[in-house]
């Protein structure tokens, strides 16, 4: 199966397992990706998409990121594993 990325790469990636699932309930962080965040607003105005300092793109594509890990984590959505 093949998964589109962000910037229209493609990843071959099976379906997520039960144990699949166990393992990265057990092992991910996603505070990670909100700690990545953060770091990045502090730097926001270096990174700024435009002059009205709008959040770089790379910020919401992390937000959007977390909220899939939350829900494939938490949630156990493993039907959204696939773009995570």
């Amino acid at each position: 199966m093949l998964t589109k990325l962000y910037g229209g790469k493609f990843l071959n990636v099976k379906k997520m397992t039960k144990e699949d699932w166990q393992n990265l309930y057990e092992n991910f962080e996603s505070t990670d990706l909100l700690s990545a965040i953060d770091h990045l607003d502090k730097v926001r105005g270096s990174l700024a998409n435009d002059e009205n300092f709008r959040p770089p793109e790379i910020r919401n594509e992390l937000m959007d990121l977390h909220a899939l890990a939350v829900d494939v984590v938490n949630y156990e959505k493993v039907e959204k594993a696939e773009e995570f």
